[in-house]
């Protein structure tokens, strides 16, 4: 008889997760969502743009290991800044892991825009983003329709920025998007949107904290699904 414990996950067989981020908010649900008894995978790498990032903070004091790559844009082109952290991160992963593909790579407030320089060191499917706003495959796309709403996408706007513009078009609804990265930004086929309603009253920092919250279940539960092999969304207008 299979007891609790007997069909926990074991740690030497859990695929590596490796987190690209910047504050680092998102590192403690990823990193809770990791304890569960069959979760199959584990984050072996914390990677920020920042070193005073809190996420970073989390992970080394939980025994993760974690590193900081910098971009200095005047000594560094964008696709060589792209190439130099794909190597890097790439070489943090186990060999096993490259040679069967058995590994995720999750940008989660990673703030800069990463180039095919980034991607080529990469198994097709295994970089995974999030993004600040409702997206869809399709550049072209204006609105989206999801669970029965058509919902306007706001492009080329992040964090703050991008509260500000849901609240001056006087947007019923907003939310975020977790989608597979591509060459080209914010159009790879999306894993999962979460939305929510704007409601009357709420301030660009009462939004924020709201995608916020959204986000915590929305990362892992992405995560999960690319992990396990689930199918993913199809979002176009259509």
């Amino acid at each position: 008889m299979l007891t609790e414990r007997s069909k926990e996950t074991r740690p030497d067989t859990k695929r590596p997760l490796i987190l690209m981020v910047s504050d680092g908010t998102l590192v403690p649900p990823i990193w809770e969502y990791t304890q569960g008894i069959d979760c199959p995978v584990h984050i072996a790498l914390v990677v920020s743009n920042k070193g005073n990032s809190k996420g970073l903070e989390f992970a080394a004091a939980r025994g993760i290991k974690t590193a900081v790559l910098e971009w200095n844009r005047e000594r560094e082109s964008r696709w060589e800044f792209s190439s130099r952290t794909g190597q890097f991160v790439c070489d943090a992963l186990p060999e096993s892991a490259k040679t069967d593909g058995q590994y995720l790579v999750v940008a989660a407030g990673w703030p800069v825009i990463m180039t095919k320089e980034f991607l080529q060191w990469f198994g097709s499917g295994r970089v995974i983003n999030l993004h600040r706003g409702l997206v869809s495959k399709d550049p072209q796309d204006t609105e989206l329709a999801i669970e029965g709403k058509r919902i306007k996408i706001v492009r080329g706007l992040y964090g703050m920025e991008m509260c500000k513009a849901v609240l001056n078009q006087k947007l019923e609804w907003t939310g975020s998007s977790v989608h597979f990265m591509t060459e080209d930004v914010d159009v790879g086929k999306v894993i999962l949107h979460g939305i929510f309603p704007v409601e009357e009253g709420d301030t660009v920092e009462s939004l924020n904290e709201k995608i916020y919250r959204e986000e915590c279940k929305l990362v892992p539960k992405a995560i999960d699904i690319v992990v396990r092999g689930v199918r993913v969304l199809d979002t176009s207008c259509g």
